[in-house]
């Protein structure tokens, strides 16, 4: 099971153990997480995080920083938590990924507000 939280002090956990990851890589797994629904294009996420660099430049650290989170992340025999293509980036569906903050950004289904539109 993994979790991130992004309450307070940001931090990612397997099984409620730290993990620890570079700045970036775990700004970008925040992102990914918070929009887990969906893919992203690898250039709009080098265009959002390395907007000071030159395209090549944050493309190749994309790519670095997706690399090293899935070295931190995958587990032997395990789908990896990060799904990349040359295209396209997104968080694996078929892994359980808990968010603190996705309570707050969508109502419970017994909430009176859960009837509402948005």
């Amino acid at each position: 099971m993994f979790d991130i939280r992004l309450l307070g002090s940001p931090g990612f956990f397997r099984n409620g153990e730290p993990v620890r990851l570079l700045k970036k890589s775990l700004a970008i797994l925040a992102f990914l997480s918070m929009e887990q629904a969906r893919t992203h294009e690898r250039v709009s996420l080098s265009d959002l995080f390395w907007t000071d660099l030159p395209k090549a430049r944050a493309d190749n650290s994309l790519s670095l920083a997706l690399h090293s989170l899935r070295k931190a992340l995958d587990i032997p025999d395990n789908p990896s938590l990060i799904f990349a293509t040359r295209t396209h980036v997104a968080i694996n569906q078929d892994r359980r990924l808990r968010i603190d903050v996705q309570g707050l950004v969508r109502p419970p289904a017994s909430s009176p507000c859960s009837d509402q539109a948005p």
